[in-house]
């Protein structure tokens, strides 16, 4: 499609342009991120690579974390709950459950374990449950 009204074309780059602004990544709004969230870092002969979103400063959607590539954890968040699953090198996933956000002392935010947690063995069967309670040890039941 061959575009030569010259209005037409100045709406069309404008409009391109304001689509690639929108797709941003790693930005900051007044001091605090927004939006999409690309980080990536190597330790050792590891390349971690992590999506995250944000929603004025705050957790939102679904993170993911890549270890040389393959899908590491998923964690997706609503409110002051995550809901989480880690998964072995061979795409197995490894464990799941969810985790609650608290405020600590000195405005420090944490992330505790919190309810049932499921995890699995490298061929995927179920191989124990943890069962997590604020301030308490966990509980571990055995399923084989």
């Amino acid at each position: 499609m061959e575009i030569k009204d010259p209005v037409s074309m100045l709406l069309t780059a404008g409009i391109t342009f304001l689509m690639i602004c929108g797709c941003a990544t790693n930005r900051y709004k007044n001091g605090i991120k927004v939006g999409k969230w690309v980080e990536k870092t190597n330790l050792d002969t590891v390349e971690y690579k992590r999506v995250q979103y944000y929603k004025m400063g705050v957790e939102r959607g679904t993170w993911k974390t890549y270890a040389n590539g393959h899908l590491l954890s998923k964690e997706k968040y609503k409110r002051d709950t995550c809901y989480t699953t880690f998964y072995y090198p061979n795409g197995k996933i490894n464990s799941i459950g969810k985790t609650v956000k608290t405020m600590e002392k000195e405005g420090y935010i944490h992330w505790f374990y919190i309810g049932k947690w499921e995890f699995f063995d490298l061929n995927g069967r179920l191989d124990f449950i943890r069962i997590y309670r604020k301030d308490l040890d966990p509980e571990e039941i055995l399923v084989k």
